[in-house]
């Protein structure tokens, strides 16, 4: 029942609160208990990082079968609500799993085409600052991700304030605004506006 500890990863420096000068891991005698072995009707886990995520996309559906969708029709939309937080758990990948599984099951049972992906985040969201004085010293969002033990693409989307979605009119997968209030360097400067195209649209051969 009683495992060695499990060493928890590094805490960032936050503006959240200092990190703590000692880790509960470094006290003597201390064990790790599997959650299972506390509470045996609770569900056996299905998927631990660096397994098939496939798995998560398949127990969403099958979860949904149980769900009556009939109220849903054609021209309605839909909002799915998520959690910030979700998208920072075992690095986003498995709760991004988990929505698109779900946009899937509700176009295609319902014939709804316009699902919405809203986020649900407290209202001073302080990350983006962080983010960015990473970014600022580090240089790339893959080194800034494995900051904050989170996915890169995360990192992009909260300092480019872009959100990537599916445009129903093409069937395309687009990237645009999240909030068209919000306008600063980062914001206004991607990799597209620094490269030169010619009268044509297309990018010169010297970039």
């Amino acid at each position: 029942m009683h495992k060695p500890a499990v060493h928890p990863p590094e805490i960032m420096t936050s503006v959240y609160g200092p990190c703590p000068k000692e880790r509960a891991v470094d006290l003597l005698d201390l064990v790790s208990v599997d959650v299972g072995d506390l509470f045996p009707d609770v569900a056996e886990r299905i998927y631990v990082q660096g397994d098939d995520v496939s798995v998560i996309a398949n127990a969403t559906s099958g979860a949904l079968s149980k769900v009556d969708m009939s109220m849903i029709k054609p021209g309605d939309s839909v909002n799915v609500l998520s959690s910030e937080h979700g998208y920072s758990i075992i690095g986003g990948e498995p709760y991004v799993r988990m929505l698109e599984a779900l946009t899937g099951e509700i176009q295609t049972r319902t014939g709804c085409k316009d699902v919405r992906l809203m986020v649900g985040a407290y209202k001073g969201f302080r990350e983006s600052d962080e983010f960015i004085k990473h970014y600022e010293k580090l240089g790339t969002y893959k080194k800034v991700a494995d900051v904050f033990g989170i996915h890169p693409n995360i990192v992009y989307r909260v300092i480019k304030n872009r959100v990537h979605r599916k445009d129903w009119n093409t069937g395309q997968y687009i990237t645009v605004k999240y909030d068209k209030n919000i306008t600063d360097y980062y914001t206004e400067n991607t990799q597209y506006t620094k490269r030169k195209r010619d009268d044509k649209g297309r990018f010169t051969k010297e970039d």
